[in-house]
């Protein structure tokens, strides 16, 4: 559609025509106001840890936990809910 009385188009899809500012500028910046990990002293690691500690079964936490021969680890606890190294491993993780 062109309008007689300017050189402007009507129709916003058309090649040519004005768009609004933020379509111009290509993908709209992150408006995230939430503090990154590095803000609040978290490093890459510790979260990774957690990450692993979240994701050991509920029963292999509590067997671990109620295990009175030794006090549980966080390391101790993401390694007994590992997957066995090798086909053949066979080894109690406990």
């Amino acid at each position: 559609m062109f309008n007689i009385s300017s050189n402007k188009r009507g129709c916003p899809s058309c090649i040519g025509c004005e768009q609004s500012a933020a379509k111009r500028d290509g993908r709209p910046k992150k408006a995230s106001t939430d503090a990154g990990l590095s803000d609040v002293g978290i490093s890459y690691d510790q979260f990774s840890r957690w990450q692993k500690l979240a994701a050991v079964p509920e029963e292999i936490f509590e067997r671990q936990m109620q295990d009175e021969t030794h006090v549980p680890t966080m390391a101790g606890l993401i390694r007994a809910a590992a997957e066995p190294w090798y086909p053949g491993d066979q080894r109690d993780r406990n």
